[in-house]
């Protein structure tokens, strides 16, 4: 998916969704966002597309490779999700090729697969709140096993 203008920093992250259970992430660190869950991804570079900064974050932040799948909009036509502060985040669905596992490196202290029932049982960071929500009311975005 192209990238489009817009004010401030791009931020891409992964729902990535395995046997019907979303992959959460808790960020290490003090201040706002740490302790907090999140769906991983990072900062889109310079002159890089969306779809490859997100391969790239996910596996510098997860060592696994993913094959991303469908953006999670916003509204129709809108892949952009607000970032107060930052800019914009653009989340797309991906699965794991193969069968290895995500494992948390320098980003975050724990993974956790969580089915739909049990999505909110971690404390999402407030930019990924609705997109969990958006995730857990859409069947074709988050398949059941």
């Amino acid at each position: 998916m192209p990238t489009h203008p817009t004010a401030g920093r791009v931020v891409v992250g992964v729902a990535l969704i395995r046997d019907g259970r979303l992959l959460a992430a808790r960020r290490v660190g003090a201040g706002p966002s740490g302790g907090g869950w999140e769906l991983p991804g990072g900062k889109v570079e310079d002159g890089e597309s969306d779809l490859a900064a997100l391969v790239r974050e996910v596996r510098e932040e997860l060592g696994v490779t993913v094959v991303p799948g469908r953006p999670v909009m916003s509204a129709p036509g809108s892949p952009d999700w607000p970032l107060p502060g930052v800019g914009v985040l653009r989340i797309w669905t991906a699965h794991l090729p193969g069968p290895d596992q995500p494992q948390p490196l320098e980003d975050h202290d724990q993974l956790r697969w969580l089915t739909r029932s049990q999505a909110f049982e971690v404390a999402w960071l407030p930019a990924d709140r609705p997109i969990v929500q958006r995730l857990s009311a859409d069947a074709d975005l988050w398949p059941p096993p």
